[in-house]
């Protein structure tokens, strides 16, 4: 098995024992000691990712509204045609909605992901201590 499946494992089991450290094997408690402070720096370097992301969706979902709304301004438009371009609209609205929703569960479960590691952190003084040595030692 390789050493990140291991990892998964034991961050989960972790988790399913309200991270009470005594749950886990010496060989699990070390996989994650090593791996804490990675798994923090990468749960927060997930929300930046995240945030530009979905910026770049509501930029595109306020260009294409913005270009059918011009359309709507032509007066030679039939009915139809400006049924099916208030139609576009209310699809890209839509669409925004469910981006949103999208990126409000996935930011929960990197902020969970986070907590995890922090109450980790807070649940047992030596690991605390361990990784702060671990985090400052180069500096």
């Amino acid at each position: 098995m390789s050493e990140e499946v291991e990892l998964v494992q034991s961050l989960e089991k972790l988790k399913d024992n309200n991270y009470a450290l005594d749950g886990l094997t010496s060989m699990e408690y070390e996989m994650v000691l090593k791996n804490a402070p990675a798994i923090i720096n990468a749960v927060s370097n997930m929300g930046a990712v995240g945030s530009k992301s979905q910026e770049n969706v509501y930029n595109t979902i306020d260009k294409v509204i913005e270009i059918f709304s011009e359309q709507l301004k032509n007066p030679n438009l039939s009915d139809e045609a400006r049924d099916k371009l208030n139609d576009r609209i209310e699809r890209m609205v839509e669409k925004s909605f469910q981006k949103d929703s999208e990126f409000k569960r996935w930011m929960g479960a990197s902020i969970a992901a986070g907590v995890g590691s922090v109450a980790l952190l807070a649940k047992n003084p030596e690991v605390r201590k361990t990784l702060v040595n671990l985090l400052t030692k180069n500096k």
